[in-house]
């Protein structure tokens, strides 16, 4: 084909391209967004080990958010804080394999919790390069100033047309710890936490500028969660510290035009939030907390990342009792 055709013909879709994206207008009339969250996963992979009723684990955290995300569907994936294990070789383990099990599920954002910085800002940061994931904190603060980023934005529910990608939602995830809150000293680069609520209400409106929704993630107690609530700018705010609804609001609704979400101990429920954006404001929302019991059937590919960090306990299992002739070793351990 002659050169000048090829010219033409590239120029053409390009074009094309370009006037379908750009007749794109979003009025954000009745657009659904769903968002998934959780915190306080402490690395549990498996469902807990009570003596009945055993809720959660990934394997079927994984299968609940694929049966229930319709097909190009607009979704979040929050985790909110405190993903790590204890700081133990076991809890080392099973946070290793805990972020394989993230980054296969879709999670590419995760707020800060406290017991994250247990093991350091190096192993955060290996995570990171690892497995595409962005730690996030407005208000944990080193010597050189913010240790993570203010905020991470999420684009989600995006077209295509003539491979131009158009419309969507742009989400920025923000995450600040209540200033009561204590930090592990385990990090060369002693960390603290500055004030809470300005640090939140800052990340919030710089953010804003960048997205359509701004979602806060409230590691705090709830008198500080009721401030954001209403001082933030946040349009949904998830209480990933409390893990009980102090009410009286619902698991999920909304509080003066900011939805509210509370998380459940160790993510043993899965929070979902479907809002519905009018004109760019949460118009509805519902949703709830949703227990992972034991009718959801374990997603298969998480479930191999599951055997493989099973696999390595019992090796650890035996390595210790060989050199100590430990007793109870995981029940040892999980109590540490």
């Amino acid at each position: 084909m002659p050169r000048h055709r090829i010219i033409l013909l590239v120029a053409t879709t390009m074009i094309l391209a370009s006037v379908v994206a750009l007749s794109y207008r979003p009025s954000w009339n009745g657009t659904d967004l769903t968002i998934f969250f959780t915190a306080n996963t402490s690395a549990q992979l498996e469902p807990c080990f009570c003596t009945a009723n055993r809720t959660g684990g990934l394997p079927r955290r994984a299968t609940y958010i694929r049966a229930n995300t319709p097909a190009d569907a607009a979704i979040l994936l929050i985790e909110g804080g405190d993903a790590l294990g204890r700081d133990t070789e076991l809890g080392r383990i099973q946070s290793r394999h805990l972020f394989r099990c993230f980054e296969a599920i879709g999670y590419r954002v995760l707020g800060v919790g406290p017991r994250d910085l247990a093991y350091g800002t190096k192993y955060l940061r290996s995570v990171e390069k690892l497995h595409g994931i962005t730690f996030t904190s407005a208000n944990v603060i080193g010597s050189r100033g913010h240790v993570f980023p203010q905020s991470a934005t999420v684009r989600t529910g995006v077209g295509r047309a003539l491979g131009v990608e158009f419309g969507g939602i742009t989400a920025a995830i923000v995450s600040v710890i209540g200033s009561d809150e204590a930090l592990p000293q385990t990090d060369p680069d002693s960390l603290r936490i500055v004030d809470a609520a300005a640090s939140a209400t800052s990340a919030v409106a710089n953010a804003r500028k960048a997205s359509d929704l701004v979602v806060l993630l409230a590691h705090a107690n709830p008198a500080m969660v009721r401030q954001l609530v209403h001082e933030s700018g946040a349009d949904v705010v998830i209480a990933t510290r409390v893990t009980r609804n102090y009410g009286p609001h619902d698991n999920v609704g909304l509080v003066d035009g900011v939805v509210l979400g509370f998380v459940s101990y160790q993510a043993r429920s899965i929070g979902v939030a479907h809002l519905t954006l009018v004109d760019g404001q949460i118009a509805a929302v519902r949703g709830d907390l949703e227990p992972l019991g034991s009718t959801i059937a374990d997603d298969p590919a998480i479930a191999s990342v599951v055997q493989d960090a099973r696999r390595e306990e019992t090796e650890l299992h035996r390595r210790l009792q060989r050199s100590s002739g430990s007793i109870g070793f995981r029940k040892q351990q999980e109590t540490q």
